[in-house]
């Protein structure tokens, strides 16, 4: 594993060496500001370095002794082929949290990612292609396709395929699940949800506004992780709710390639669509904006 380590640290020093280029794309594809896209792009990178250190520390066989004197033997092995299946929001990051694991493990991967997003995961397959040219990568054990959902079909069914790890909707996640169960084979699945912030009454709400205003709105809330709703009891809801438009107010919000600016705009039109959807569906259930 350390070899395959070797090889993570590398496709992290080339993705370093494009990181202007990077944040640029950030900025296109998912309408991140500048900044944002530069910070990002830097947190992604170390990503890609645990992986390499997690795999240097990796134990592959472990032995534990049993009560009748013998010796239990562990030994962890690739799980085979893996369709790795990513979102537009966020291809790189999705890459090393995906991708670089199962390659530490010894696993052929294929990459599908959106068509929405192609441009951040070519620059990723432009850098394997670099690492195969020079013999550092073997041909064949990563591939990247920019493709649409017969494509991430025909991955599910293939019985080549091991192992689906997929991160998108829970209605996507349901029907691969489904379809990958026929053939019982192995599924990693990270869906939508509803992540709380939790304030409790003892709370220091100057604090809190530290982080709670870009925990929901980081990508301009385009990001699974993103915080959807706040759990505060009625005694603290109204002084919660001043502090909250108070520092949301202040947020420098616009042009995505003004450096000011921290909020840009949606990537697509129908997640605009969605946003907007919900200021009516919140006035009828009682909301006042």
């Amino acid at each position: 594993m350390a070899e395959r380590a070797d090889v993570i640290d590398e496709i992290a020093n080339r993705l370093a060496e494009r990181h202007a280029e990077l944040t640029d794309i950030g900025v296109v594809e998912v309408g991140i500001p500048i900044t944002i896209s530069g910070m990002t792009q830097e947190m992604i990178n170390s990503l890609f370095r645990d992986a390499a250190r997690v795999a240097r520390e990796f134990e592959v066989l472990q032995e534990r002794p049993r009560q009748d004197g013998g010796i239990s033997r562990i030994l962890k092995e690739p799980t085979g082929v893996v369709a790795a299946i990513i979102p537009w929001n966020g291809p790189i990051g999705n890459i090393a949290f995906k991708v670089m694991p199962a390659l530490a493990a010894g696993c052929s991967i294929i990459l599908k990612t959106s068509r929405e997003a192609p441009l951040s995961s070519l620059v990723f397959a432009d850098v394997i292609a670099e690492l195969t040219e020079e013999g550092i990568i073997p041909p064949g054990v990563i591939s990247v396709l920019t493709a649409d959902r017969e494509v991430a079909n025909t991955l599910i069914t293939n019985p080549e395929v091991d192992h689906i790890s997929f991160t998108g909707s829970t209605a996507a996640g349901r029907h691969m699940m489904t379809t990958a169960a026929e053939r019982i084979a192995k599924v990693s699945l990270e869906l939508g949800g509803k992540s709380a912030a939790i304030v409790l009454d003892d709370a220091d709400l100057d604090e809190v506004m530290q982080s709670l205003p870009m925990g929901s709105l980081a990508q301009s809330g385009q990001a699974c992780v993103a915080l959807t709703r706040v759990l505060v009891s009625r005694k603290r809801h109204d002084e919660l709710v001043e502090k909250l438009k108070g520092a949301l107010s202040q947020l420098p919000m616009g042009d995505p390639w003004n450096p000011q600016n921290i909020l840009g705009p949606l990537a697509l039109e129908r997640q605009r669509d969605t946003v907007e959807s919900y200021i009516p569906s919140a006035k009828e259930q009682g909301a006042e904006c």
